[in-house]
């Protein structure tokens, strides 16, 4: 498997127990607030092409844009440290 890949499958790991803690966080307090409904929002859409790049032989990141997607996801939430999409993906490309 390709480094590329294995970064962007942690990546969604990464992101899919985000989700899963935020998920918990609305059960205990009875709903989501406005601001974590757009951090869903907002995750989703940064994460919607990672399986259509993992699966195929042309697309890429590069051809994706999705670095840049990555860091305005992590511009726009500075304080999800547990979501640092971008710093995610790089440190798990080797």
């Amino acid at each position: 498997m390709k480094s590329e890949n294995k970064a962007l499958l942690l990546v969604l790991q990464r992101s899919l127990l985000y989700l899963r803690h935020l998920g918990s966080e609305g059960q205990k307090s009875h709903g989501l607030s406005k601001d974590e409904a757009f951090i869903i929002r907002d995750l989703a859409e940064a994460l919607h092409n990672i399986p259509k790049i993992i699966l195929s032989d042309t697309e890429s990141v590069e051809n994706n844009s999705l670095e840049r997607v990555f860091k305005d996801f992590d511009e726009a939430y500075p304080s999800l440290d547990l979501v640092k999409l971008l710093d995610t993906y790089k440190e798990n490309l080797s």
